[in-house]
Formats: structure tokens, C-alpha cells, sequence
């Protein structure tokens, strides 16, 4: 009933049933999708090679942990996370955002567009990883530094990782790091709210990469 025009809707969890007024309002029908999973593709692969290639998620993305060569290859990545707020910054803090993960040494990423995610685009974390031929864009609608498009090189929450560290699990700054010899090449970054790419510094690599429209939301 609170329903009072065009392009208002309302999702009641308890019963799993969409309410919309839509824009033209004719039945929704199937122009409606909801998000069912967080993560398309979550492993643990324990120090394991594991192989995404040809794929497309919509509305989920991936989130990978323990890798030793993972290959991760021809991805299309639409609406991957998305949180309306900035929870770790909460008091107290509330659940995490899904981000799209790869935790690991010596793996790679090649040819990957991943677009219109409310929060982090890619988050990059260990030694030896090469990102190449990547395409980000329209990501960190929130404009916070918690969020940047392109992360590498740090561990700073601890349910993302697979190390046991005692720094608190919401440490923001200064940012615990970890990650070194990982390389950024050929790569596009743009339309993001706060920073583009952020790096531990730790001997990393950014080279013919293109990063702009960006701080679009942040103002510091």
C-alpha cells in the first residue's frame, strides 16, 4: 500500500514476493531479476590450480581462496555485489559486502570485465598474481576508500582471507599488507566513485594501464 507511483517497489523477505510499480505501469513480468546468490563461484582450493574461463554472472561473482596458479580467463561480470551501506564503518559494524575475490600466489586473470558494483570491483591479494587485459568500470557507487575499483596487495579483513592475523578484522588504516611482485598491465579502470587502483607498494607493478572518470563521488 505504500506503493504511490511509478518505479516504487518494495521485496518482503519473510514471504519472498516483489511488489513493483513499474515505470510504464504494465506487469513486470519477466523484465524483473532478483539476486538469489551471492557468489556464482566460491572455493577454498587449498593450495590447489583452479580454472574459470567462457563464463558470464550475472547479479553474483566469484570468490576464491587458498589459490596456487589459479587461471581465470574470458569473464563477463555484471551487477557483481552490491550494499547499500558501508557496513565495517557501522558502530557496531554489521555483515560484510560479497566482493569479488582472488586470495593466492601466482595466478591470473586475463580479459575480465567486470562492471556496476555498488562497492569493490576486483580485490587482488598475495604474491606473484599477473592482471592483465582487465576492463572495470562504473564501480564504488558509495565513493569510500574501503571500496576502490582495482585493490592489490592487501589483507586487511581477515573473513576475506584465508590467514589466521590478529590485527582486528575491521582495520582500515593503517592497512595491514600483504602481497608483493603482483603486476597490473593493460588494463582500464574508469567511472568509479573514490580510487581507481590501490596498491600495498611492495614491489607491485602498473604498467599500460588507463585509469580515469574517476572520484566522482569522493571528495578528499
Amino acid at each position: 500500500g505504500a506503493l504511490d507511483s511509478p518505479g516504487e517497489w518494495f521485496y518482503e523477505a519473510e514471504t519472498h514476493r516483489l511488489f513493483m510499480w513499474t515505470p510504464d505501469a504494465l506487469p513486470p513480468a519477466a523484465r524483473v531479476s532478483i539476486r538469489m546468490h551471492d557468489y556464482c563461484v566460491d572455493v577454498e582450493t587449498e593450495g590447489k590450480p583452479f580454472l574459470i574461463q567462457d563464463v558470464s554472472m550475472h547479479s553474483c561473482t566469484f570468490r576464491l581462496r587458498g589459490c596456487a596458479g589459479c587461471q581465470l580467463s574470458r569473464l563477463n561480470i555484471t551487477y557483481p555485489s552490491y550494499d547499500p551501506t558501508i557496513k565495517i564503518r557501522n558502530n557496531p559494524p554489521g555483515p560484510l559486502p560479497n566482493i569479488t575475490l582472488l586470495e593466492g600466489n601466482k595466478s591470473h586473470i586475463v580479459d575480465v570485465h567486470l562492471r556496476y558494483a555498488n562497492n569493490a570491483g576486483l580485490k587482488v591479494v598475495g604474491d606473484d598474481n599477473l592482471i592483465e587485459n582487465v576492463l572495470i568500470e562504473d564501480v564504488d557507487w558509495l565513493g569510500t576508500l574501503d571500496f576502490p575499483a582495482l585493490e592489490i596487495g592487501f589483507d586487511d579483513i581477515v573473513p576475506w582471507s584465508s590467514q589466521n592475523v590478529s590485527h582486528s578484522p575491521l582495520q582500515m588504516w593503517p592497512r595491514p599488507t600483504r602481497g608483493q611482485r603482483n603486476s597490473i598491465k593493460t588494463t582500464t579502470v574508469r567511472r568509479f566513485g573514490n580510487a581507481g587502483i590501490v596498491t600495498s607498494q611492495l614491489a607491485n607493478e602498473i604498467s599500460y594501464t588507463h585509469v580515469y572518470d574517476g572520484g566522482l563521488i569522493g571528495n578528499d
